[in-house]
């Protein structure tokens, strides 16, 4: 079974809030990277935060999922996730600066020998329709 990352998180409630949604659909999913997140948030950058992945066949159910609860929320007045400036589509994820697992295990273990706290630089944000990597104005 390959699993595909649908979306990722900055923190476990929303990606909980999306999980049980999923599973309530009967779409097989798990969260990656959830308990590193919670116990070392410095690190859930590195990490690219917890990360919501569903079973490839399901994936284009789940995809249509999330742009439906992205409608809703969006039709009440509520706007929970911003829109990518180039094609206006909700699918966004935060980018990662840490492209392979190696970095990221280089970064984590030079930053915990060093006694260094990793700092967040301002986050990145990428399309998942067109690929255009963002930053959102303060």
């Amino acid at each position: 079974m390959n699993f595909i990352t649908l979306k990722s998180f900055d923190n476990s409630i929303d990606a909980h809030l999306l999980k049980s949604k999923l599973e309530s659909e009967d779409i097989i999913c798990y969260l990656k990277d959830e308990y590193i997140t919670n116990a070392y948030q410095q690190y859930s950058y590195p990490f690219g935060g917890v990360k919501l992945m569903v079973y490839e066949d399901n994936y284009k159910q789940a995809l249509e999922l999330l742009e439906s609860v992205d409608a809703n929320n969006s039709n009440n007045g509520v706007q929970l996730q911003n829109v990518c400036p180039n094609c206006n589509s909700n699918n966004i994820s935060k980018s990662n600066r840490f492209k392979n697992s190696f970095t990221r295990l280089f970064s984590i273990v030079i930053s915990l020998l060093l006694s260094l706290v990793i700092i967040n630089p301002k986050s990145k944000y990428k399309c998942n329709y067109c690929n255009y990597e963002f930053k959102f104005k303060d």
